[in-house]
């Protein structure tokens, strides 16, 4: 089965070959420039990715399969929370509790369980320490300067990452004498919904800084479900003799959520959850060619999760875990004529004290603590339009098998505006301490081997398109004992898919993006599957005298593991969104920007569990002063 899924990569990546030779002959260079600009500027090599080896590289020479969102494409799409874009990407399929505004739901890349995804702040890892769940309503979306999305095995960079990394980078301030940018915004959104923020960047000599506060509360879209959110955010940078930066970094985040009010099951879930932290980093540089960097961070996440019965209070039960994580990181990078070496440590401890109250009585679960460590290595080697990238990490942790995941990565441009990707990597997750010493002692890592393969091309006349295929074996994978009672290590589970993506030349000031993705996952204990897919497709109007329009659509289709007949889930029609948003110039420095939201405008249909059924139509706008 391997080498049957391997060749056909190979037959795939060789029609792709072909397509593109064609594309090559037909597109002149004139063709290329008939817009005063190539569409080869696409892959500029000022536009670095930071994700792939711990250390920035131009995208031209980053062989994973990465998609990048800026703050600019975040603020066009008028998105109120991570999940609003993480939504939008090819080969995530995000499962979301609702669309309600704030709701939380997890993402899942190339088919891929969620708690396979690393997704990291400020160089802090985010899954919960007691079980990876991946929570991003405590990150406010403001805040975000970019977001660098490695699909695919990723652990011979960042460890316990099977499925990929979603790395969020926040924004900094600016150098200056007094401040020189600033945001207000606020918003208002039916069933009682209102939003408010505001950014201030800025520098007073040597430092520079970017502070954040912001509010949002919504009485609930549907079922009484609600969402209020309180955050502050700061980051600071100061430059040190020799070219030397400092930055520190530090937040709270405090959203409740009621998630679900079933009257018919006589209880209602609802949520609390507190998270601090701060970080502080140095960049080194020691000479031309070598750069040091130390990093430190902190974070203190104190969750509440409640059950209440409506029809007795004395039934109530409530979940209590506090988790705190303390890090630090080293990495020496050499710069030569055709190489970017990276040599790097990570170490890290878990604690966590869980506690439940019935209301009758409060039981505690011992406190659990884990410790981690490892070693990285990477190389860049670049020859003409060739580049090689070979990784390995070796990764200790106190209560699973240590593990030791190697990677390859190869990168050929054939033109300008052409790119052809390929990667071989090796790929784990571990169980938390929690999971091992609380639940299931017998549990060891799942481990996958990850191949993909691509080409990007900006060398039609139409448009950009970009296609990836892969194919990931995991083994070892996790599945329930129901004998047991327990989650232990089964067999093997392979995933085969592709993914497109198209953005179009604009024409008339109108133009189209549109994603395809679809994954066929087959296991040992279930003999056939139907595929997974999804479908993503954008018309945008953009006319900045005028107004910008947008329009934005969504289809996804699960497997069985989220099937109507064990979730009563339903999944059949697309969700639309629709945008309009306009600017007014009031001065040379300050502009006023309105903006009106329609979503799920024609009522859609789209849940994976009836516990969490999809908001109908609702509207929301808003208005933001820069200044």
């Amino acid at each position: 089965m391997r080498g049957f899924i391997l060749r056909g990569l190979l037959i795939a990546i060789l029609v792709q070959a072909v397509f593109l030779a064609a594309a090559y002959n037909q597109v002149s260079a004139a063709t290329a420039n008939e817009n005063g600009e190539s569409l080869g500027l696409y892959f500029s090599d000022k536009e670095l990715v930071e994700t792939a080896t711990h250390s920035p590289k131009p995208i031209t020479r980053v062989p994973e399969n990465v998609t990048i969102i800026t703050a600019e494409e975040i603020a066009v799409m008028k998105a109120q929370s991570v999940a609003d874009v993480l939504s939008r990407v090819a080969g995530v399929f995000y499962v979301s509790n609702g669309h309600d505004f704030g709701s939380q739901g997890v993402p899942g890349i190339q088919g891929a369980d969620y708690e396979h995804t690393l997704v990291l702040l400020d160089g802090i890892r985010w899954n919960t320490v007691n079980g990876s769940y991946i929570y991003t309503v405590d990150i406010p979306v403001s805040i975000i300067k970019r977001i660098e999305i490695i699909k695919g095995a990723s652990s011979s960079t960042w460890g316990s990452a099977m499925g990929g990394v979603i790395n969020i980078i926040t924004k900094e301030g600016q150098q200056a004498k007094r401040p020189v940018a600033g945001t207000i915004a606020v918003g208002l959104a039916e069933h009682d919904t209102e939003f408010y923020d505001a950014q201030l960047q800025g520098g007073l000599g040597k430092l520079s800084y970017y502070l954040y506060g912001g509010s949002q509360d919504s009485g609930g879209m549907r079922d009484d479900r609600y969402f209020d959110r309180n955050s502050l955010y700061g980051k600071f940078n100061l430059d040190l003799p020799g070219s030397s930066l400092l930055t520190a970094t530090i937040g709270y985040s405090d959203p409740r959520q009621k998630l679900f009010d079933l009257v018919g099951d006589d209880l209602s879930f609802q949520s609390l959850l507190r998270t601090f932290f701060y970080t502080a980093n140095l960049e080194l540089p020691i000479s031309e060619q070598f750069s040091l960097n130390f990093s430190f961070y902190e974070r203190q996440q104190d969750s509440e999760q409640s059950i209440h019965y409506l029809s007795s209070a004395a039934l109530d039960h409530n979940d209590i875990s506090d988790s705190q994580q303390r890090g630090g990181s080293g990495r020496l990078v050499w710069i030569g004529a055709a190489n970017t070496l990276v040599l790097g440590a990570e170490i890290e401890r878990n604690e966590l004290d869980i506690s439940a109250d019935d209301g009758a009585s409060l039981s505690y679960t011992p406190m659990v603590s884990e410790e981690n460590w490892a070693l990285y290595l990477n190389d860049t080697f670049s020859w003409q339009q060739l580049t090689v990238v070979p990784g390995i990490r070796y990764d200790h942790n106190s209560v699973t098998d240590d593990m030791v995941n190697p990677s390859l990565g190869l990168l050929y441009q054939l033109r300008d505006d052409t790119i052809v990707r390929a990667t071989v990597a090796r790929g784990y997750r571990r169980p938390t301490a929690t999971q091992v010493v609380l639940y299931y002692p017998t549990l060891q890592a799942e481990k996958v081997w990850s191949y993909q393969a691509g080409i990007e091309t900006a060398a039609l006349k139409i448009g950009r398109l970009k296609t990836a295929l892969f194919y990931h074996q995991a083994e070892e994978s996790w599945q329930f004992d129901e004998t047991l009672g327990e989650y232990v290590n089964g067999g093997d589970k392979e995933r085969l898919g592709l993914e497109l993506e198209f953005e179009s030349v604009p024409v008339y000031d109108l133009s189209v993006k549109a994603g395809y993705s679809i994954v066929r996952t087959t296991s040992e204990e279930i003999t056939s599957r139907e595929d997974m897919y999804e479908i993503k497709l954008g018309l945008v109007y953009d006319q900045p005298r005028w107004l910008r329009a947008e329009i934005f659509g969504t289809y996804v289709y699960w497997n069985q593991m989220f099937s109507a007949e064990i979730n009563n889930g339903s999944y059949d029609d697309f969700i639309w969104d629709l945008t309009l948003a306009k600017d007014f110039t009031l001065s040379e420095t300050t502009t006023l920007e309105s903006y009106f939201k329609v979503h799920n405008m024609f009522n859609g249909v789209e849940y994976w569990d009836d516990y969490f059924q999809n908001t109908e139509r609702w509207v929301e706008g808003g208005l933001k002063l820069r200044f």
